[in-house]
């Protein structure tokens, strides 16, 4: 190609990703145009329902894309499959404005907390002590497994629910407590107390000899390895540079760190959520 060719070529290039910049940021008021484009630093995006909070972060997203972000840098996360799926398809129907985006973008990781911890750790669970191919028990199967150890330690459940102790239990990971700290933080001298941690610790026990995991480890395994392993936390701070965090305010506590430990480094994470609803 002749070198006048050349740069009407790359001139070409550029006005016509000026032009979908442009038609990108029309399709938004001023307030979610100032968060589409806020891209470096801590940006936290709050407004009611139906106002358009999860379209300012797929349109931030697509912005990214758009201004030369590589796909691979970028990480949304959100609660649900669908609200997931819902994300990447509103930035495909956005990537398809302009045909040559679309065919050029690859799209970004978008997924679940969940998810994103079940790959976390399909590749990193030796460190753990698990194998990576781990199996993840539904809830199911961990109430089966919780009733069979009160079988064994002879725990009456007429007494002490099963259902009480599953959601104790739950409730205890979701706030990154261990069986360990359970126990330095409690006063034993009551009963019930004393009854969770027996059944937790001999719970996680029996789980980690079946090579297993349940849906609430996800979260707490993901952030005790990353926690643990500062060249592996390195790593995917470094891999994923701009992150995104629909329905904030519906975060627990081990959600919130995980987000926290993966944007301590480079500080560019936008969330949106509804504080009514916190």
């Amino acid at each position: 190609m002749r070198k006048s060719s050349l740069c009407e070529f790359l001139l070409f290039c550029m006005s016509s990703s000026d032009y979908f910049l442009s038609a990108l940021l029309n399709d938004l008021n001023e307030p979610q145009q100032t968060a589409v484009t806020t891209t470096e630093g801590p940006l936290l995006i709050l407004s009611g329902p139906g106002a358009g909070k999860t379209k300012t972060l797929t349109h931030r997203i697509t912005y990214l894309l758009a201004k030369g972000t590589d796909p691979d840098r970028i990480l949304g996360v959100t609660f649900t499959n669908k609200a997931a799926a819902e994300m990447r398809s509103r930035i495909f129907a956005l990537l398809a404005m302009h045909h040559k985006m679309l065919h050029a973008i690859r799209p970004p990781l978008l997924a679940t907390f969940h998810a994103f911890c079940l790959r976390l750790l399909r590749t990193h669970a030796p460190l753990l002590g698990f194998s990576s191919s781990f199996s993840l028990f539904d809830e199911d199967d961990s109430y089966s497994l919780l009733k069979e150890i009160m079988r064994e330690l002879h725990i009456d459940p007429k007494r002490y629910a099963p259902s009480l102790l599953a959601h104790t239990i739950s409730s205890l990971k979701n706030e990154l407590i261990s069986p360990d700290v359970y126990l330095q933080d409690h006063d034993f001298d009551a009963p019930f107390p004393q009854t969770v941690h027996r059944i937790y610790q001999r719970y996680q026990e029996r789980l980690k000899g079946l090579n297993a995991m349940d849906f609430d480890d996800l979260l707490t395994h993901a952030v005790v390895l990353l926690n643990n392993k500062n060249t592996l936390l390195e790593e995917y701070q470094d891999r994923f540079q701009y992150l995104h965090v629909d329905e904030y305010q519906d975060t627990n506590h081990a959600q919130y760190v995980l987000i926290r430990l993966l944007a301590q480094k480079h500080r560019n994470i936008a969330v949106v959520g509804d504080d009514a609803q916190a």
